[in-house]
Formats: C-alpha cells, sequence, structure tokens
C-alpha cells in the first residue's frame, strides 16, 4: 500500500500533495490539479514514492501547485543542512542549504548568504551550478563558520542574486534557518531499541529475526530490550505490569513493534540497516558508563551521567531495567524457541529516577538497586503474570545484565543509552580470596581448598563449555577436595566455584 495525502493551504492558496507512507510496493503515479474531467491546469507524470513505513514526517516528500502565472525566478529554502548539535573541537564547519526552484528559469548561478544571530551575513558566488524549474538542490557556502565559543546559535541561510541580478519574486519562503548548540565535543550515540513482542504473535518472528540479524552486524554499536505483551490471544508468560505501562507511555496498539530512541515507531520487519545507521549517526551530547554486580537475587548499578552541553528540560528521567540475555520457557505459538534481551524489572519502577536538568561538565551519578523476591514461576499466560511482590521469573540468575537510558519523558527522546558492565561485587572478590587451587599448572591431580560459610558446587569444564567434572562440597571447615585429570589433554580448563548464587572462574593448565 501507499499513503498519501492533498493539503490545502488557506492565505495562500497552494496545493501540497503529501507522499507519506509506503509499504511492499514501488508506486509510479501521476500527481496534479484537475478541474473537471477535460482540463488540468497541472501534472507530474512517473512519480516515484520516496517514504518508508515511518509513522512520523522525517521521510516524507511534498510537491507543491501554486496559483496564479509562475514567475522567472522563485527559489523556495526547503533545509538548512547543517546539524542542530555541533562539537566545537571539530569547527569549523561547512554551511549548505537545499532550496527548491519554483520559478520558471533554470538556475545557474547565485550568492549564497548565511547569518549567525542576525549579524552581517556572510556572502559567496555560485557559478556553474544547476537546479532546473521544478527541481531542488543542494548549494554550499564558500566561505566556512567557525565559532568562537560553545553556545547556542541561530543560523540563516538564502539566495540572492539569481543569474546575475534576478530578484527572487517570493521573498516569503526564500529563508531557511535553525538554532543549532555548540558544544565542546560530540560523543557516540548508542540507540536504544525497545521491542514490544509476544510469543504469541505470529509477526513477532520474521520481526525479531529481522532486528536480531541487524543487531549481530553491528555488535556493541547499540542497546535492546525486548517487553513481552499480554496479547495476542492470552499473550506471552513473562509479561509485565511494568511492560504494559511502557507500552501506554508510547500509545502502542499492535505487536510487533520498536521505539527506536523514543522517535521512530515501527514494525520490526522495517529494521534495516540504513535505519540503523539513520539512528546511530544522530549527534549524542550526553555520555553515559555503568557497572552492576550480583548477590544471590539481589542486582546493584552504578551509573554516571556526563552532559556535555545544557539540557535545561525539567522532564529528564533515568530508567534502568534488569534483562535476561536469554530466555527459552516463554515458548507458546508463534514458533520462536529463544528469547533475547527479556525485561524482567525495571528499577526502581516503570516511573524511572527524576533528574534535574544537566548542565554542561557537571556529572550525575545515581545507584539503583533491586532484590528479586520469592521462587522462579513460570505463568500460564499474560493474563495471571508473576507477582513480582513474592515471585519472579528470572530463568538463570548468571544471564542478567543490566541497561539504562536518560530520557524526556515529554518529548519521548532518549538522550542516551548504556549495557552496564559487569563488575565483581563485594561478595564475589571475598569467595576469590577464599579460593586455593594448587599445584596449578598441573601433570596430575590438583586439589582445590575453600573456607565459606555454606556449601559449593565446584564444576570443571572445557573451553567449550563442556562439563567434565562437577561435585557438591563442603568447605565450611576449610575443608579441600582432590580433583583427578586423568584423560584429559593439555591445555586450559576453568573451574567453577558457586557459593550462595555468587560464582568464581579460576583457569586450571593441565600439561
Amino acid at each position: 500500500w501507499s499513503y498519501w495525502s492533498i493539503v490545502l493551504e488557506e492565505t495562500t492558496n497552494n496545493i501540497y500533495i503529501v507522499d507519506q507512507r509506503n509499504a511492499g510496493v514501488t508506486p509510479s503515479l501521476t500527481i496534479g490539479v484537475r478541474v473537471n474531467s477535460t482540463n488540468v491546469y497541472d501534472q507530474i507524470t512517473s512519480v516515484g514514492s520516496n517514504s518508508t513505513n515511518a509513522p512520523d514526517y522525517l521521510d516524507n516528500t511534498y510537491y507543491t501547485f501554486i496559483q496564479g502565472v509562475q514567475p522567472d525566478y522563485e527559489l523556495a529554502g526547503a533545509s538548512l543542512n547543517v546539524s542542530p548539535y555541533l562539537g566545537l573541537n571539530v569547527a569549523p564547519f561547512t554551511i549548505a542549504a537545499d532550496f527548491t526552484n519554483n520559478g520558471a528559469q533554470n538556475l545557474t548561478s547565485a550568492t549564497f548568504n548565511y547569518s549567525i544571530n542576525g549579524g552581517t551575513p556572510v556572502t559567496s558566488s555560485l557559478s556553474s551550478i544547476s537546479i532546473p524549474s521544478g527541481s531542488t538542490g543542494t548549494l554550499t557556502s564558500g566561505s566556512t563558520w567557525n565559532p568562537s565559543s560553545t553556545g547556542l546559535y541561530s543560523v540563516k541561510a538564502w539566495l540572492s542574486g539569481l543569474n546575475g541580478s534576478n530578484v527572487d519574486a517570493n521573498t516569503a519562503n526564500d529563508t531557511v534557518s535553525l538554532d543549532i548548540q555548540v558544544v565542546t565535543a560530540l560523543t557516540t550515540r548508542y540507540p536504544l531499541y525497545e521491542t514490544f513482542t509476544s510469543s504469541t504473535c505470529g509477526p513477532c518472528t520474521p520481526a525479531n529475526a529481522t532486528m536480531e540479524a541487524v543487531f549481530d552486524d553491528n555488535p556493541g554499536e547499540h542497546n535492546s530490550i525486548k517487553y513481552q505483551m499480554s496479547w495476542p490471544g492470552t499473550g506471552d508468560p513473562y509479561y509485565t505490569l511494568e511492560g504494559g505501562a511502557r507500552r501506554t507511555f508510547y500509545g502502542v496498539n499492535s505487536v510487533p513493534r520498536v521505539e527506536i530512541d523514543g522517535g521512530w515507531d515501527g514494525n520490526g520487519n522495517g529494521v534495516t540497516q540504513a535505519l540503523y545507521d539513520q539512528y546511530q549517526n544522530v549527534p549524542a551530547f550526553v555520555e553515559m558508563s555503568a557497572t552492576w554486580s550480583r548477590f544471590t537475587k539481589s542486582v546493584e548499578t552504578e551509573v554516571t551521567i556526563s552532559p556535555l552541553a545544557d539540557v535545561t528540560s525539567n522532564n529528564l528521567r533515568l530508567f534502568a531495567v534488569i534483562y535476561s540475555h536469554l530466555d527459552v520457557a516463554n515458548v507458546k505459538t508463534n514458533g520462536e524457541t529463544e528469547f533475547f534481551n527479556v525485561v524482567k524489572k525495571m528499577m526502581p519502577n516503570e516511573n524511572g529516577e527524576t533528574l534535574s536538568a544537566l548542565t554542561s561538565g557537571q556529572s550525575v551519578t545515581k545507584t539503583l538497586s533491586y532484590t528479586f523476591n520469592g521462587n522462579y514461576t513460570l505463568p500460564a499466560n499474560a493474563q495471571s503474570p508473576a507477582n513480582l511482590s513474592v515471585e519472579h521469573t528470572v530463568e538463570d540468575f548468571t544471564n542478567l545484565g543490566v541497561i539504562l537510558w536518560v530520557q524526556d519523558i515529554s518529548t519521548k527522546e532518549v538522550l542516551q543509552s548504556v549495557d552496564a558492565t559487569y563488575t565483581i561485587g563485594q561478595f564475589e572478590e571475598s569467595l576469590a580470596s577464599k579460593i586455593n587451587v594448587y599445584p596449578n599448572p598441573t601433570s596430575g591431580d590438583f586439589f582445590v581448598e575453600g573456607n565459606f560459610e555454606a556449601a559449593a558446587t565446584l564444576k570443571l569444564m572445557d573451553l567449550t563449555g563442556r562439563t567434565l567434572y562437577q561435585e557438591q562440597a563442603d568447605f565450611t571447615g576449610g575443608q579441600k577436595i582432590q580433583i583427578s585429570t586423568e584423560g584429559l589433554a593439555s591445555g586450559t580448563y576453568l573451574l567453577i566455584t558457586t557459593t550462595e548464587g555468587a560464582s568464581h572462574a579460576q583457569p586450571v593448565i593441565v600439561k
């Protein structure tokens, strides 16, 4: 299908035909103005759609039909091709703009003008250019802009001296302008993909596969979390009320649905490398770094937010989710058997933590924590979701992660996100200090000594993950365990010691 619209503008009497959304087809249309069956005042043939299935205006294009006699020279400013956020460290900057030739004459030369904060125009003469009548072209000033300091700047650009000394017939639309924030430096953006999906949703299967393929091609350059939803049918067993709140926040009414940095809102089948690049290339002016640790069923994370520019919004929130890298128990009817980055809990909850306006150069540090309650449960479906105050849906506590982001809850814009780095917690560090493995390297048996407050599990594994030896050991009195390496090839193995929900991996070398 293809969606187009007709807009009638009062006062100007202009008619706009807008190319809005397109999916599954590449239509070629004839558009124009017809007043009856015989009188066609203007038409354009073989018009192709340039839009995608994005629900916002960013990929829209339109055609303008203007009442009256066409002037020889009428150049309308279309857009200023400068990022709204620039890093002072990479100045000077090129000023370019798109202009649409609504005049009858082809444009072959012009004077490009731009001004900063209403100051004296910077001019440069452009020759050997070509913007035919009815077309849009990109023109670039011959003079770069080199701001002296950070701050907010108003930039305007327009043309004059059309094909010599000709004047634009309509000065009301000849200027393009943009407010630009110049910051000390920009940083890498890690886009946040929030996916609404369900194991009862047939179309979710190919959508998730499409997205995961794109994610696999771009490791470590984004953050992805998935909320299992309560429909279609009886819904996903891992649905949570917090996930439902995020659905309401975005107004999601169908699955699969993806929100990219709170902006792009569409079906996961539409996530392409080009779309991925588009959102990753959006300038970022907030840095985030975070760590997290776990003790049994308790998760704690610390995040530092470092703004490179002032963010004056009073609607900022810090959101954090504990997610499972891989779940397999919530299989239902759509054919999926593996579920990636499934949200288990939001910290402190779905409302996030309020942040004050951010000031450039002033970092903010927050600590969040949550302890999972009760025992694991697998609800029959989403109609009776897990009650997180008394139970949980974590299949494997060693398979968790934490993702955090800063978001403006008014505009829904995500400023930055981060996948927290796991760090050994105080308990795990203590565990490592209480284990002694010797001799290591070994050509025969080796011994494991420990002095813990509870029993421990010992597991010897090869580097492919195959378990070669496992034993439940009582180290509460400083005992030691003897392990044979008979039959093992020379090489490196891992001895995994687990007690009270914490684990320590010790390399063991067999000669």
